[in-house]
């Protein structure tokens, strides 16, 4: 198989305990800033150094990186090295990113939410409470480290510290984030089946979003709760922590997906798989989780239609995806604006059918003699074919939510045709 991967109002309160009233600015306490400096000079010193016989490790500026240069005897090989790791930035690059280096302090401790209540949507009541702890526990922390350690370096040399020690020192705190969403689709679990909206996300929905981060606040403005989801994630990844506290720089982000379809394709036979790529996919802000639930090997669908295809088809009767899993599946992207293709690949990639349909698939022969077990794709010349196809494709599209369901199609071999 080919992989392709395509690709309401809220407050948050970030002050001390106790505080009211306007925006905490804490009071500069330079003895740590100037204390982690002069060990910084210390370092440099210590690692400047020469042995004089021109056996040495030397970092060099080159075109958008740094390098370190090995020179032994003529030989002096480059090996690039970005300068430092992403660091509060967003990924993938939005349409529009602007950001400036003022810093705001966003305090965990005091992190409150305010959501507005005539929203009940579920998918952005679940998003908050996911990313409340997300922006905060998977940030980056701010360090060269690294670069200061490199043996017999000269990169303190080199290399400019852009960092404003005092930025850090003198920034404001941020308490207030406000989502704002045109529209949202309300309804509970008991009356998804008879709403008039999608509770789904689906190829028509909108994912845009608008996120700025400045002196008033944080603002988060999304057309539906796709959009927020998207936001969230972005928020998340603009966050960095600093000498044990957490900061955000002045941003502006505006945002949509360039293609409506970003999916990645699974093989899995593992429910707890599934799972793990839907945290990744939502992370880099894809949409569709296209799930190649069958194959050669394996029928892993428990049909209710037909029984036997899992029965027998599968690597063991333990490993199969019931009813209950694919809900599970379904409703774990739902939450994290994914939607969910099943693919059950046809005509070829049809082996595990015939462990227990064995007559649905074209007998191949050899030297005009039929070989036992010898099967290939699915026969087209048997009627029968196209019933068990129409009542099994009958059954998924109800299974499961999306308007799409994949046939395959793909490396059919023909010799037994």
């Amino acid at each position: 198989m080919t992989t392709v991967i395509l690709h309401v109002s809220i407050v948050m309160c970030l002050m001390d305990i106790g505080q009211t009233g306007p925006i905490h600015k804490p009071i500069p306490d330079q003895s740590f800033i100037l204390k982690g400096l002069a060990e910084d000079q210390q370092r440099r010193a210590a690692l400047i150094s020469d042995d004089g016989n021109g056996e040495y490790i030397k970092w060099k500026k080159l075109e958008g990186s740094f390098g370190v240069e090995f020179a032994w005897g003529s030989a002096r090989p480059h090996i690039k090295r970005a300068l430092r790791a992403t660091q509060g930035e967003p990924w993938p690059l939005p349409q529009v990113y602007k950001t400036r280096e003022t810093l705001f302090i966003l305090n965990p401790a005091h992190f409150k939410i305010n959501i507005d209540k005539t929203i009940t949507n579920d998918v952005i009541t679940d998003a908050i409470n996911r990313y409340n702890e997300t922006v905060f526990e998977k940030s980056i922390e701010i360090t060269e480290e690294n670069f200061r350690n490199a043996p017999k370096s000269e990169v303190n040399k080199e290399m400019q510290y852009d960092r404003d020690e005092l930025g850090y020192i003198n920034a404001d705190y941020l308490r207030n984030l406000t989502i704002q969403v045109n529209s949202t689709c309300d309804v509970t679990s008991s009356d998804r089946s008879e709403s008039t909206c999608d509770p789904y996300p689906s190829l028509n929905s909108t994912e845009s979003y608008t996120l700025t981060v400045n002196s008033t606040g944080i603002v988060l403005r999304a057309e539906e709760e796709w959009g927020v989801v998207r936001g969230l994630e972005t928020l998340s990844q603009l966050v960095t922590h600093y000498r044990g506290k957490f900061y955000i720089k002045e941003t502006t982000v505006e945002d949509f997906p360039r293609f409506p379809t970003q999916s990645e394709v699974i093989l899995s036979h593992q429910l707890e798989m599934c799972l793990y790529c839907q945290e990744s996919m939502a992370m880099n802000k894809m949409n569709v989780l296209h799930w190649h639930i069958t194959d050669d090997q394996s029928f892993p669908y428990k049909s209710e239609e037909f029984p036997d295809f899992s029965k027998k088809g599968a690597y063991n009767t333990n490993m199969v995806y019931t009813r209950d899993d694919i809900n599970d599946v379904i409703e774990y992207a739902r939450l994290r604006g994914i939607r969910v293709i099943p693919e059950f690949d046809v005509p070829g990639h049809t082996y595990s059918w015939g462990l227990s349909y064995p007559q649905l698939l074209t007998q191949c022969y050899y030297n005009n003699k039929p070989v036992p077990a010898f099967l290939g794709p699915l026969d087209p010349t048997n009627e029968n074919v196209f019933k068990v196809l129409s009542k099994l494709f009958n059954e998924v599209t109800n299974v499961f939510k999306d308007r799409s369901v994949h046939l395959g199609g793909d490396e059919v071999n023909t010799d037994c045709w």
